[in-house]
């Protein structure tokens, strides 16, 4: 009886393992079918990403705060944009959008070419300063497709496509961390997993210091809740340390992965090591933990403050904005101080958390269901992932609860963070975030913290559905993904059929 057992355990885990692997395989198949289906540059600073990419690969390191565009790169973004995004076809005459530049007979030696990159080659990159790690990753991504002989607008997409390898890696790690909190709950593990696989933030699809924060903040996440769950090696929490200090040399917006490293160490420290010996072991380990972390960043800051006069490197991007930093008085007249102000930076940011922005022919690209089920599934999943924490005093499941709690932290602080970046500046004349709409509120500034919000909109939703059937939340997850991806689908069907992407790349 217990050899059946076993063997029926291990076919289970086997087929859960199975699932898993597909999803990942999945995920990285559905962000690289839609990568290839965007034209190049998309609106949302892909131009500035790409050349500081290019820069890193051939080791031109930035060595002041505000650089112009490399050549090399000019030359690949006026051969290979698209007028797409910021035109209408209309614009263009009866025969609309024209055929891709890099069709043209000698486009290079034409006149217009020649004009066009040194032009672009006179303006300031404004993602110059920028935190190195994604630059650095990607980078050196580019530099290998270039030892391979990838070139030109193939070279673009490569970079694009290393998308669809952190994507599959993103999805491994959410399943991980869902295997140490759900260990009773194999349905649901494979219903978290299944969220993440098939989540429909259109950053993914482009050339962007975002994609790599989500990666990056679910790693270190996973490796501090084991450091707080677990006794583990002084090795893993340098480990550790050096992760938590990637993902903020990623976005200064993971922010968030600091106090959460923080809280960690003070929970550990107060916990009770056992003999003397063990204490001093357990405090080194914490010790190393918040060095790894903590130096790499204040070495990235010194190099700043001593190069750019600028702790963080983002002076001259505010400048080149032209924004301005408010007084303490004016910081109070700001729609975040009233209700509806409060409900409209909250509504904008969770429909650009979920979805992103997509600008297309000078239209939002948008679906109103669509958005209407992306704040009203969050505001009730996660209410009722509050309200369930907060209700539960039995003391069971203690890893679940905590993470739960961690999640919501994270989640709170990075929505903090931009709350206080949209109270601190007068926008002047910039088009977004603007004097009318004064707000940070690009869900992909804060989509490092994509698997705790997963976890606990999932939570919510399993509470829900799970007294149901067991199987209810995995189906309610299934549905909600086939959903939001045949949305997807139909709603950039259009750029699908763009002349100038990957599928008509000669």
């Amino acid at each position: 009886m217990e050899n059946r057992e076993s063997a029926e355990k291990a076919v289970r885990a086997g087929l859960e393992r199975t699932i898993v692997v597909l999803l990942c395989c999945v995920g990285a198949a559905r962000v690289f079918v839609f990568c290839a289906a965007f034209p190049f540059f998309n609106h949302v600073d892909e131009t500035e990403h790409f050349d500081l990419v290019y820069k890193y690969s051939v080791g031109d390191l930035p060595r002041v705060e505000l650089e112009r565009f490399s050549p090399r790169a000019a030359e690949l973004i006026i051969l290979y944009r698209s007028p797409e995004y910021l035109s209408k076809p209309s614009r263009f005459g009866s025969d609309g959008f024209p055929p891709p530049f890099w069709t043209r007979e000698n486009a290079t030696q034409s006149e217009h070419f020649t004009t066009e990159v040194s032009r672009r080659v006179r303006r300031i990159n404004h993602e110059t300063a920028s935190p190195p790690v994604y630059y650095a990753v990607a980078g050196s991504w580019c530099a290998l497709g270039s030892a391979m002989g990838v070139d030109g607008g193939q070279l673009l997409y490569w970079i694009r496509f290393l998308n669809a390898i952190t994507f599959a890696a993103l999805v491994w790690t959410s399943y991980a961390m869902a295997k140490m909190l759900l260990p009773t709950r194999a349905l649901e593990r494979v219903g978290l997993t299944t969220m993440v696989a098939f989540f429909p933030q259109v950053v993914f699809y482009s050339i962007n210091n975002d994609t790599l924060s989500p990666l990056l903040f679910a790693i270190a996440l996973l490796m501090m809740l084991r450091i707080h769950f677990e006794s583990r090696s002084l090795v893993y929490h340098i480990v550790a340390g050096l992760m938590v200090a990637a993902t903020f040399l990623t976005k200064l917006s993971n922010v968030a992965i600091l106090p959460v490293l923080i809280a960690v160490v003070l929970l550990g420290a107060r916990e009770k090591a056992g003999p003397g010996a063990v204490a001093r072991a357990k405090a080194s380990r914490l010790y190393a933990l918040c060095a790894a972390a903590l130096l790499p960043i204040a070495c990235w800051m010194l190099r700043n403050f001593v190069l750019f006069g600028s702790w963080t490197a983002t002076a001259g991007k505010i400048r080149n904005l032209g924004w301005t930093a408010k007084s303490f008085g004016d910081l109070w007249d700001h729609p975040l101080f009233s209700l509806q102000g409060v409900f409209l930076f909250l509504g904008e940011l969770t429909i650009r958390f979920w979805h992103g922005a997509v600008l297309w022919q000078l239209e939002y690209v948008t679906w109103l269901p669509l958005e209407l089920f992306f704040l009203g599934s969050t505001a009730l999943f996660i209410g009722i992932a509050c309200v369930g924490l907060i209700g539960d005093r039995s003391g069971t499941e203690t890893r679940h609860q905590f993470a739960l709690s961690i999640s919501l932290f994270s989640m709170l602080i990075s929505v903090l963070f931009l709350a206080a970046m949209s109270l601190r500046f007068d926008f002047g004349e910039s088009r977004y975030p603007s004097r009318e709409f004064p707000f940070f509120a690009s869900g992909r500034l804060i989509l490092g913290v994509l698997v705790p919000f997963l976890f606990v909109y999932f939570d919510g939703l399993a509470r829900c559905l799970r007294k149901l059937h067991y199987a209810a939340p995995l189906i309610a997850v299934v549905t909600i993904a086939f959903v939001v991806t045949a949305s997807e689908i139909w709603l950039l069907a259009d750029v699908f059929r763009s002349n100038h992407n990957w599928y008509h790349l000669e």
